[in-house]
Parts: C-alpha cells; sequence; structure tokens
C-alpha cells in the first residue's frame, strides 16, 4: 500500500510531467522497474519536491542553475 511520500510524489510528478507521461511511464513498469519507481515517486517527488519551503518555480530554477553549475570547467 502507497504511503503519504509515494501519493505526494506521484501527484506532483504528473503536475511537473503531465499525467498522461506519468501514466504511460507507470503502464511499462514491470517486476524489476517497479522497485525504483517506488523510490523514484517516495524520495525525488515526494520527500524532496514535493516538500515545503520552495515553490515549484524557485525548486526548478534552482536545479537549473545547479545542473548549470555541474558540467566540467574549461581551462
Amino acid at each position: 500500500m502507497p504511503g503519504k511520500f509515494y501519493e505526494r510524489g506521484l501527484e506532483m510528478r504528473k503536475q511537473m510531467l503531465g499525467a498522461a507521461h506519468v501514466e504511460q511511464t507507470l503502464a511499462s513498469v514491470d517486476k524489476f522497474t517497479e522497485p525504483l519507481e517506488k523510490v523514484v515517486h517516495e524520495f525525488v517527488w515526494g520527500a524532496v519536491w514535493a516538500r515545503p519551503g520552495l515553490e515549484t518555480r524557485t525548486r526548478c530554477m534552482r536545479e537549473v542553475f545547479a545542473a548549470a553549475d555541474a558540467q566540467p570547467q574549461k581551462s
């Protein structure tokens, strides 16, 4: 039975990526990928992205800047 983080993560993922995309992804889950999908929903989307403190827009901008900063520096 899914917990609150799973449910919250599923809603956040649908909000960010679109319900059709999420449903299509979930339809392709098999016995090997199911544990990973559960972790992604509970931790990444439910515990991190859906936590209070930052608006979704601010959190997105922060992630873009972090990804840009993570690129290897050329000498």
